[in-house]
């Protein structure tokens, strides 16, 4: 199922940020700047999902969090890369409330995919499902 694949594909997501939270040796900044976008994409998701009325609204909000996906992929990989420890241990603390804002804003955007179900035979949709699938697949 199309739907399922979207959740597992987030649900990575959710969990190469928080292990991107993982970073040592002080330099936050970066990783903070990435998550906090990642966390603003996610609510906005689920709060144009709760907000759609129809397939036009949850194709945009798909097409919306696939761009801003997209935009973030390199980032990650950057970080990945200067950090190749990440996901040894629990966050700094310095990230603590962050990697928490994070679990939640995953938790929204979960709960939001299945709402789109009703929608998934619109063609809009499916387009914008596949964007948003290949988004969420890059490398990171």
């Amino acid at each position: 199922m199309k739907l399922l694949k979207v959740i597992t594909s987030i649900s990575v997501a959710v969990l190469l940020a928080g292990l991107a939270a993982c970073g040592g040796g002080g330099k936050y900044g970066e990783i903070r700047t990435v998550l906090e976008r990642q966390v603003a994409l996610f609510e906005e998701y689920g709060t144009s999902i709760d907000q759609a009325t129809g397939a036009k609204d949850v194709a945009a909000a798909m097409n919306k969090l696939a761009a801003g996906m997209a935009e973030l992929a390199p980032q990650f990989k950057s970080i990945a890369e200067k950090y190749p420890d990440l996901g040894k241990n629990e966050p700094p603390a310095e990230l603590k409330d962050l990697f928490s804002k994070l679990q939640a804003a995953g938790m929204k955007m979960a709960t939001a995919m299945a709402k789109t179900a009703q929608y998934m035979q619109d063609p809009e949709v499916k387009t914008a499902q596949q964007k948003l699938t290949e988004a969420m697949a890059r490398p990171r």
